[in-house]
């Protein structure tokens, strides 16, 4: 497992981007972020199935729950994309990613 901790307060998380953790997870909401973000929160994602998805990213959080954030059917170039799914058990797993990458954009002020 790669571990890239973060702690953004107060939801702290590690990045698994190696082997699948996600079983069980399911889409939940949509993200609007560009891709450099994901990659500044995130690190480097997995590949996704070249198919539905080119890239994914597994965050695995203190408590043990899991989100997915994956590009599914966008057909542009990976680094054009603002557009991502957000997968997990819960929606309330899903709305900490999206808080991460809120947080992320105001340290950025890119809003």
């Amino acid at each position: 497992m790669s571990h890239n901790l973060c702690d953004i307060e107060p939801m702290k998380f590690e990045t698994e981007n190696s082997c699948w953790i996600a079983e069980g997870t399911f889409f939940q909401t949509i993200l609007n972020a560009p891709y450099h973000i994901l990659m500044d929160l995130f690190q480097v994602p997995m590949d996704g199935d070249g198919y539905k998805t080119q890239v994914e990213w597994q965050l695995m959080f203190e408590d043990g729950e899991v989100a997915t954030i994956y590009d599914w059917k966008q057909h542009k170039p990976v680094g054009l994309n603002s557009i991502w799914n957000i997968g997990a058990k819960s929606e309330h797993i899903a709305n900490r990613v999206v808080e991460l990458v809120r947080k992320e954009i105001e340290s950025k002020q890119l809003v």
